[in-house]
């Protein structure tokens, strides 16, 4: 899995502090590789904590 890019919004933050969304672009090795890596992103130890910490 290859970061492409990551995008966000260029408006300001919405007043009532609503979350603002992050758009990111991820390639992989083919299409039929995809499933197993995001998988396997899913179940890394290190970004479950990083998700925990984050509260994502």
């Amino acid at each position: 899995m290859t970061n492409v890019i990551y995008m966000a919004p260029l408006d300001p933050p919405p007043e009532d502090n609503t979350p603002v969304s992050l758009v990111y672009l991820l390639g992989h090795q083919s299409h039929e590789a995809a499933p197993a890596s995001r998988e396997a992103f899913r179940n890394d130890s290190e970004w479950k904590k990083v998700a925990v910490d984050s509260q994502v």
